[in-house]
């Protein structure tokens, strides 16, 4: 087996780790792999999957083969999140990487049960007490800003793209949602449901996963009926977005994600609500004209 980078040969410098996570979609919601930690450091802390980088060995290569070892499960490491150095005793630096599951109906398993009593998928909005700290840090950001963590506001920093659904049902009613005080945007309007597109992600799957993930259907697209440049001058924001028409193949829709949005309903194009987002307004005439 290759030897780890840094070991007592060289005990001058650092250890190098990669950690993995992990998130999966359970109803509609997002859960994150964690596992209580056992006589190793953070001994009883809930902590991510992950360990030593060998010699020769990719981080991508050191977190398949980690998270395999401690959970039984395939992964497919998808993006770099952060990196983190610890001196509280040795001193290590670790890469964070965001991961998705090859098989989402794998479970974990605990096949190392002298480092951790066990593994299971928790809320992000509710996860397990005590955390390890850096990952205390990152939830919180990561439940404040979602899916633009780590890549700043859009016109400020990047120009933000992202994807819409125009979901028609037997009536030719179209299903609109109203963005709650805590929106990031066009809060108190009507707005066709949506979101960003994940960096190495495809326009339709990342509208599948938003529609799952706000609504908890999954839909048909049928095709791309519109796109929109978007700037929002009040909150100074740039956004890029094609939308998409839609039917529901399963599930009823229903508020997931109730800190962005407060009310969902189905309108006729004769009775929409004169409280109408732009871009919602300008796709509408476009499918409706």
């Amino acid at each position: 087996m290759p030897k780890i980078i840094f070991d007592k040969e060289n005990e001058n410098r650092p250890y190098v780790t990669a950690n993995a996570v992990i998130f999966k979609n359970i109803k509609g919601k997002q859960y994150l792999l964690l596992g209580k930690r056992k006589n190793v450091g953070g001994h009883n802390h809930f902590y991510l999957p992950g360990g030593h980088i060998k010699k020769g060995e990719k981080i991508s290569e050191a977190l398949i083969r980690k998270v395999k070892e401690e959970t039984n499960l395939d992964i497919i490491p998808e993006k770099f999140l952060w990196i983190e150095e610890n001196f509280d005793g040795p001193h290590y630096i670790t890469f964070y990487y965001q991961a998705r599951l090859k098989n989402e109906n794998q479970r974990p398993k605990n096949l190392e049960p002298q480092k951790c009593y066990f593994w299971d998928f928790y809320p992000i909005d509710k996860p397990p007490k005590p955390l390890w700290v850096s990952l205390e840090k990152f939830l919180e950001e990561y439940r404040e800003r979602k899916r633009i963590l780590r890549f700043g506001t859009p016109s400020i920093d990047y120009i933000g793209v992202g994807v819409a659904a125009i979901i028609l049902n037997k009536k030719k009613e179209v299903l609109l949602q109203l963005r709650g005080p805590k929106a990031k945007n066009e809060r108190g309007l009507w707005k066709l449901p949506g979101g960003a597109i994940e960096y190495g992600e495809k326009a339709k799957e990342a509208l599948k996963r938003e529609l799952k993930e706000e609504l908890g259907i999954e839909v048909r697209i049928i095709k791309q009926v519109f796109f929109l440049d978007d700037i929002l001058k009040k909150e100074n924001q740039h956004w890029l977005v094609p939308f998409y028409l839609c039917q529901i193949k399963k599930g009823i829709p229903k508020i997931l994600e109730p800190e962005k949005f407060t009310q969902i309903a189905w309108f006729s194009f004769k009775n929409l609500p004169k409280n109408l987002a732009f871009g919602t307004k300008e796709a509408l005439k476009k499918v409706f004209k």
